[in-house]
């Protein structure tokens, strides 16, 4: 996490579950600086607590949805948020999206999977949501990749989606490797660009088990 202020409004998550699982989550509120740095620290608390106490992704966005609904509308913000449950020993991944665009499975063929959303982000969603899907995981192959749009705005030209491509391009050409290189690669590459966009706090979350 590189916050684009002294404090930032992105945050990640990772939680050993029961039998061998392993939940992680990317949170990215819709501003920044101290504002967003508050209902970030509202956020990773409160998942913490709901995510040891739901066995489900769709219940644990469900409850952070209730939790959170009132501070979001006073403050007028929203929260895109990813929680996923890797289980190694089943081969899946179960995740729910809170309008979190940035989410992809690579696959070690090199094939790219966008992970869709599948719910409007934390906060303007609505009583009704949220919903959740399961894809095959294959372990120690597939890679996930996570991040904020402040990564791929920082690696943006004008051409529309280029800077997710960015993204996705060092995420095939690094699949193979350790996460962290991939990670390493990625801040590498948004620390010489040069942005056309106002600079935002970037994440990036990459996971292989």
């Amino acid at each position: 996490v590189q916050p684009a202020e002294q404090v930032g409004g992105d945050f990640f998550h990772l939680l050993h579950l029961s039998k061998g699982r392993i939940g992680v989550m990317i949170g990215d509120v819709s501003t920044h600086g101290f504002p967003a740095a508050l209902i970030m620290a509202l956020s990773m608390s409160a998942a913490s607590i709901y995510a040891m106490e739901k066995g489900r992704p769709s219940g644990v966005l469900r409850q952070l949805d209730d939790a959170l609904r009132d501070e979001l509308e006073t403050t007028e913000m929203f929260l895109s948020l990813f929680y996923g449950i890797l289980d190694p020993r089943q081969g899946t991944l179960t995740y729910a999206s809170a309008g979190h665009p940035h989410a992809f499975a690579i696959h070690d063929d090199g094939s790219t999977e966008r992970l869709d959303a599948t719910d409007p982000p934390v906060g303007i969603a609505g009583p009704e949501s949220y919903g959740e899907k399961t894809l095959p995981w294959k372990p120690g192959e597939d890679l996930l990749l996570l991040f904020t749009d402040g990564l791929s705005d920082s690696l943006a030209t004008s051409e529309p989606g280029s800077g997710e491509a960015a993204v996705l391009e060092a995420g095939i050409a690094f699949r193979r490797g350790e996460p962290a290189d991939l990670v390493d690669e990625l801040f590498r590459r948004a620390g010489e660009a040069n942005p056309t966009v106002p600079t935002d706090d970037i994440t990036a979350l990459v996971l292989r088990v």
